[in-house]
């Protein structure tokens, strides 16, 4: 895939994980809240658990999975940190849940969300290296 194209379908997937966020948030103040929204067949759940990290920074993710009849799609996270959305994509991860974005918080840098049990990190990585990563948040789930 070229510069280019790779670009695109990052755009696409943040556009498309931000609108989907915007169309089912859950509104809720608890740290975690669920919503569901429809559009057509196509069925979409959004999950939003709230962080507290480090120097109490909050932290909101917002899981959105879209589900068609019996078949579930794609799982996306909305990450809202320090007033700006980022939408992130799954990665392989050996434990715990791993979701990475190439649309960070500078031009040329991505973020890492991973996330086990109720702990989970923010990192950034520079270019297209998401293996290479600076800590920026050390997080621990709300209370209900």
């Amino acid at each position: 895939m070229n510069p280019r194209s790779s670009n695109l379908a990052v755009g696409v997937l943040l556009f498309t994980a931000i609108a989907l966020a915007g169309c089912v948030s859950g509104g809720t103040s608890s740290s975690k809240s669920s919503s569901a929204s429809q559009a057509g067949d196509l069925q979409f759940e959004q999950r939003t658990y709230r962080y507290t990290c480090d120097n109490n920074q909050a932290i909101e993710a917002r899981y959105v999975t879209t589900q068609d009849g019996e078949e579930s799609g794609p799982v996306f996270l909305v990450l809202e940190y320090k007033d700006q959305l980022f939408g992130l994509a799954p990665a392989v991860s050996a434990s715990g849940s791993r979701y990475i974005g190439h649309a960070g918080l500078t031009t040329g840098s991505g973020l890492e969300w991973w996330g086990k049990g109720d702990e989970a990190w923010l990192n950034r990585f520079t270019g297209d290296n998401a293996q290479d990563t600076e800590r920026l948040q050390t997080c621990r789930l709300d209370e209900p």
